[in-house]
C-alpha cells in the first residue's frame, strides 16, 4: 500500500492517505471519507486531508470481511430455506 507518510514525528504508526486507504480496502475514496465522518474510522485531519493509521485500516478491513461473510451466509441460508 502506498503510504502518505512513513510515520509521525512522535513515533506512532504509519499514516495513509484516503486514496491509499481506499485501495487497501478495495472501496472508493468517498466511502473512506464517509466512514471517517460518521465515526466508523479513526483519522487525523492534517491540513486539507485525512490521514489514517494502518492498524485502523486493518481493523476496518477485518470488520468488512466479517460483515461480508455474514451476509453471504444469510443468503445461502435463505436460498436453502427456499429450496433454490
Amino acid at each position: 500500500m502506498e503510504k502518505h507518510r512513513s510515520g509521525t514525528e512522535d513515533g506512532h504508526a504509519s499514516m495513509h492517505s484516503v486514496q491509499a486507504a481506499a485501495a487497501f480496502l478495495n472501496v472508493s475514496p468517498q466511502y473512506v471519507i464517509d466512514r471517517i465522518v460518521s465515526g466508523g474510522l479513526a483519522a487525523r485531519h492534517d491540513g486539507a486531508e485525512y490521514l489514517i493509521a494502518i492498524e485502523d485500516l486493518q481493523a476496518l478491513k477485518a470488520t468488512l470481511r466479517r460483515e461480508t461473510e455474514m451476509a453471504l451466509q444469510a443468503l445461502a441460508d435463505e436460498s436453502r430455506d427456499l429450496g433454490i
